[in-house]
């Protein structure tokens, strides 16, 4: 069997080589033997006199003795769908002759444990629904092609520890005739039974060559652009500033309402006008907030959409109020018709 993992050829000696040696993939495979495995390189089945006690090893073997057996295979390619004579390259006397993939094992306990189920539910009547066979699903309980298959009643998903995980050392263990890398996949951890366990003979090679893990990146340090001690005092001290003077000026209208020159300045306009301006100023309040000095998530929130609703509220009120003003002198200095006069 050839991997199943594609993956580039580099050059012998390029910077990707060398990155790739070394490196780790972790892969959801059925029990695993010991065998590498090496890209280009056809996989040889296991021999008959060397039964592993692996479900994989076991299913592998399995499945070449059946191929050896001339009426089983034709038995099998019937049984193949008729609609596949349409696909593109089916060839309905192939035998199957590769070595099953790492995969397979996992369709072939899928298949298995609904049939089992099928049996079970079929054993004491002639007919049974759906949900009979559901039922008797949620009872496997065996030892199939990838390990002990166990499903879990409550979500009807098979017991993670019952699946293997296969850390994969990936090497870069000489050079072909064009000159580019030969890789080779070594299985070096197998996660069985809910632990980890090297695998005997594949210990695991790190970039450097030797088998001892290298040192731990340094501690990723975050600048989070805070605000700053200096400048949200700067920043509100100049918003105290301007609320003042705003006040200032509110008290200033309202005290000289009788002058004549507050009068011609219309004072409803002149207020309105502090009023924008000190809420426009009240938006620096929130604006100067982060988590260097606020914890709660619901604070800050609040206070990003207080900015854009002061700002433009008190932006509005003031804007607004000079506009109106404009329009009002605008008519006041407007000439009166000569008809007004005739």
């Amino acid at each position: 069997m050839k991997m199943s993992l594609i993956v580039p050829c580099f050059f012998t000696g390029s910077l990707l080589a060398r990155a790739l040696h070394g490196v780790g993939l972790i892969q959801m495979q059925g029990t695993v033997s010991r065998e590498r495995f090496v890209i280009g390189r056809e996989k040889k089945a296991p021999t008959f006199n060397n039964v592993s006690t692996a479900g994989f090893d076991r299913f592998r073997v399995a499945w070449a003795r059946a191929l050896e057996d001339r009426e089983f295979v034709e038995y099998v390619q019937s049984k193949l769908p008729v609609t596949l004579e349409e696909a593109d390259g089916f060839d309905r006397t192939s035998n199957f002759t590769n070595d099953p993939h790492g995969f397979l094992n996992f369709n072939y306990d899928a298949i298995t444990s609904l049939g089992l189920a099928m049996c079970r539910a079929g054993e004491n009547a002639t007919f049974f629904t759906g949900d009979d066979m559901y039922h008797e699903f949620l009872e496997s309980d065996f030892d199939g092609a990838s390990g002990k298959v166990r499903i879990i009643p409550e979500t009807g998903t098979r017991h993670h520890t019952t699946i293997s995980f296969v850390v994969w050392n990936v090497r870069i263990i000489g050079v072909n005739a064009e000159g580019y890398s030969i890789i080779e996949y070594a299985p070096s951890f197998l996660f069985g039974d809910d632990t980890w366990n090297g695998i005997p003979g594949n210990a695991y090679v790190f970039a450097d060559g030797t088998g001892s893990a290298p040192n731990s990146l340094p501690p990723v340090s975050f600048d989070y652009n805070y605000i700053g001690g200096p400048t949200r005092v700067a920043a509100y001290t100049l918003m105290g500033i301007m609320m003042i003077l705003s006040v200032a000026s509110i008290a200033w209208t309202l005290w000289n309402l009788d002058s004549h020159v507050v009068d011609s300045a219309q004072p409803i306009f002149l207020i309105t006008i502090s009023i924008g301006a000190f809420v426009m100023a009240a938006s620096i309040l929130p604006l100067g907030l982060d988590d260097a000095i606020v914890e709660r998530v619901e604070s800050l929130d609040a206070a990003c959409m207080a900015v854009p609703w002061l700002y433009f509220l008190g932006t509005s009120i003031a804007l607004s109020t000079l506009l109106a003003k404009t329009e009002a002198v605008h008519q006041v200095s407007t000439p009166i018709p000569d008809l007004f006069y005739s």
